[in-house]
């Protein structure tokens, strides 16, 4: 396991991109999830995943029972809290609540993450869901996380 390898007692965010294969390796990474509870950004690709049998909602069920909050992207810049996430998100970012108190500024209708210099918060009255929005700059909360476990 890489993380054993490098000798990692902290470990903040995780990019996933693997072309399909995300479930695949998200099993392969439980214990690292389970014990260091990263921000997660994955790129689930949702046409390569069913012709392996499975969808996001696959990876999802690993995430779930950890704790952990979905959001997806409803541009560039904003995120939208999916407490229910459909079989076929792509770009989402995963954490968990701990992990939001450390970047987010949160109210009843909103969730504003805190990059640095550039912080944006919105809500997303248009779903009318009553769904959390998250804006952020084009340094992304995971950027913020890395540059902090360093």
């Amino acid at each position: 396991m890489l993380v054993a390898e490098l000798g990692l007692d902290r470990l903040d965010a995780v990019k996933i991109d693997v072309e399909g294969l995300e479930v695949d390796v998200l099993h392969g990474a439980t214990d690292t999830l389970r014990r260091f509870r990263p921000v997660v950004y994955g790129e689930f690709n949702n046409q390569l995943m069913p012709k392996l049998g499975v969808t996001f909602l696959d990876a999802w069920s690993l995430f779930e029972p950890l704790g952990y909050q979905c959001f997806s992207f409803r541009h560039r810049l904003h995120l939208v809290h999916r407490p229910d996430p459909p079989a076929t998100l792509g770009h989402v970012v995963l954490a968990t609540p701990d992990r939001l108190d450390g970047l987010a500024e949160q109210d009843s209708s909103s969730i504003g993450l805190d990059v640095g210099p550039h912080s944006f918060s919105s809500s997303d009255q248009s779903s009318g869901r009553g769904s959390s929005a998250v804006g952020q700059s084009s340094r992304s909360a995971t950027s913020r996380a890395v540059s902090q476990s360093t």
